[in-house]
Parts: structure tokens; sequence; C-alpha cells
């Protein structure tokens, strides 16, 4: 009866030991996985803050003067100036006689 009891116990073990390493294994991807997501969201936060500190910067330079903000009607007068000139000559050049 001794020897049934301790088979008994053996195969009980047996089979419950991969189980509870099955459980605990879960456990741990669990673990791995939220560490994942907490170094993904300091990525993001530390992306941001770079961000925002790059678009300080710029406001700095266009505070400054610097810098021209290109997305302001008029922002580019010396550029449109500058292509005015040339289409000027241009125009010029194509009446010249000859």
């Amino acid at each position: 009866m001794a020897a049934f009891g301790t088979r008994k116990e053996t195969i009980k073990a047996t089979y419950t030991a991969p189980r509870h390493r099955r459980a605990s294994g879960g456990g741990q991807r669990i673990s791995e996985e939220m560490g994942d997501v907490g170094m993904a969201m300091q990525r993001a936060q530390d992306k941001t803050e770079q961000m925002q500190a790059r678009a300080g910067a710029l406001d700095e330079l266009l505070a400054s003067g610097a810098l021209q903000d290109a997305t302001v009607p008029g922002g580019r007068d010396d550029v449109q100036a500058e292509l005015d000139a040339l289409t000027a000559a241009m125009t010029w050049t194509a009446s010249w006689p000859g």
C-alpha cells in the first residue's frame, strides 16, 4: 500500500511540474511584455521632449530674426525679388533684336 502511495505521488508530481513551469513562464512573458511597453513609453516621452526642445529653439531663432518664417506670406521676399529680376532679364533678352 505504501508503494502505491509513493507511486501515486510521483505520478502526480510529474504531471503538475510542467503545468507549474508553464504557468510561471507565462508570468515571465507578461513581465517581459510590460517591460517592453515601459521602454516604448519612455522612448515616446524622450522623442516628445526632443521635439519640444527643437520647437523651442526654432521659436527663439524666429524671435531673434536669425531665421525667417517661410510659412508666413511675404516671408520669401528675397527669393521672389530674385525670381522677378530673372523673369525681367529673360523678357528683356527675348525682346532684344537680333
